[in-house]
This record gives structure tokens, sequence and C-alpha cells, in this order.
């Protein structure tokens, strides 16, 4: 059995003259880690804020994240992600939450977001 996952895609209308980055908020104070790829562009993150070079350029493009959550609460298996897209002066926030069967450790969250 593989590990449990969460996946999705949102489609999302950007306004392309402005800047555009991204930022992952894993909660409950988990530990956790990003992998990311848009267009050429790819990388890793934690709780930092990514730039999107060439927001122009990213028109009818996926950016794919791919995030990773440990549940150090055994307590409660409550796993929660969210994804904060900034375009301009306007942000966008997109959470995510996962409980973990009895015995797992470890999320996957498989999220992508087209830009249009």
């Amino acid at each position: 059995m593989g590990m449990p996952s969460v996946s999705a895609t949102k489609i999302v209308t950007l306004d392309f003259t402005q800047p555009l980055s991204f930022r992952v908020e894993v909660g409950n104070d988990m530990l956790g880690g990003t992998s990311f790829s848009i267009g050429e562009t790819s990388g890793t993150c934690t709780t930092e804020t990514v730039p999107v070079p060439a927001a122009s350029a990213v028109q009818f493009s996926t950016l794919n994240l791919i995030t990773t959550v440990e549940d150090n609460n055994l307590a409660t298996n409550r796993t929660a992600v969210t994804y904060h897209i900034r375009n301009g002066g306007r942000e966008m926030s997109f959470p995510f939450e996962l409980v973990l069967p009895n015995n797992e450790r470890f999320a996957l969250y498989l999220i992508d977001f087209m830009f249009i």
C-alpha cells in the first residue's frame, strides 16, 4: 500500500503583468518539505516565498507541487498544508487536510495549479 495522499488540480486566473510567487505552509507544527516545477524551473522549498520568474511566460502552464509531511503528533494523526499564491497585491490561499490512518507517519500532497 502506498503513502496516504491528497491530490488536486486548481485552475487559477492571474494577471500576468504582475509579479507571481508562492509559499507552502505546513500546519499543526509538523515537519514538511516541498518540491516544485513550473516550465523549465524546479526546486525545493520549506516555508520561504518562491518567486516565479517571468510571470508572463507561465500563462497556460502548471505549477506542480509535491509536499511530504511527517506526522510528529500521533495524538491527532491530522496533517494540513496551505498553498499561498501571490499575484501582485492579491494573495490566494488553498488549504488541504488529511487525517492519517493509524500507524502512518507520512502524508503526501500532490497539488497542481494551472495558470490561465
